[in-house]
């Protein structure tokens, strides 16, 4: 049985407890979920993907989702690892890709308003990057979890410790939660986080007794 509670199926799904997701399977390495949070006339977009084309598919389909939703309202590596990377990755076009820096940094925690909606960031990398940041909006019960969630695949762990991914899970597992979008693979629910969690606690203890 899996565990998504929605179909993983390409392209903007609406959330039934607010906001949209947008799904990109096969959930692998650089097809990465993205998520869209609406209240009135604000909007805020959680994480980006690969390449400009993808990106620039799911940015047409969030503008039309958005208008809807007004209307409503209204009415790298090297030897044999670079060549897996290269394996993985191949699929993806990454010219025309200018660098945005940030423009507004935050460590630990940052609350922000979207219209009147209430959403909790909250650091807690060094994990899959040094800056892992989960999403909380919880008037919605919804959680966008980035690259710390990859639902039945393996997860990449380019930074660590593990030990703050498994911190982090206990963090989601605490909140009252309905509809968690990952960064790969189908939406889910607490399950996901779960699995994630026993298979990373199982992956340090045996290293440990391996290494």
């Amino acid at each position: 049985m899996g565990l998504g509670i929605k179909p993983f199926t390409q392209g903007l799904h609406e959330l039934a407890n607010g906001g949209y997701a947008w799904l990109q399977p096969d959930g692998g390495w650089g097809w990465s979920n993205a998520g869209l949070i609406v209240d009135g006339d604000v909007s805020i977009v959680v994480d980006t993907l690969f390449d400009k084309r993808l990106a620039s598919d799911m940015l047409v389909a969030m503008k039309n989702a958005e208008m809807m939703h007004k209307l409503m309202q209204a009415a790298p590596g090297m030897g044999e690892v670079g060549e897996f990377f290269l394996h993985c990755f191949s699929a993806f076009d990454f010219e025309g890709i200018n660098r945005t820096l940030p423009s507004r940094t935050f460590s630990g925690a940052l609350d922000l308003l979207v219209g009147d909606k209430p959403v909790h960031l909250r650091q807690v990398g060094p994990a899959h990057t040094k800056g892992d940041v989960l999403v909380y909006v919880p008037g919605d019960k919804t959680m966008f979890t980035g690259d710390i969630l990859f639902i039945e695949g393996h997860p990449i762990l380019w930074a660590g410790p593990v030990s703050n991914w498994i911190d982090a899970c206990d963090y989601m597992l605490a909140l009252e939660l309905e509809t968690i979008v990952p960064g790969h693979g189908p939406i889910t629910d607490h399950r996901g986080v779960k699995a994630l969690q026993g298979y990373l606690i199982y992956v340090r203890d045996e290293a440990k007794k391996t290494f």
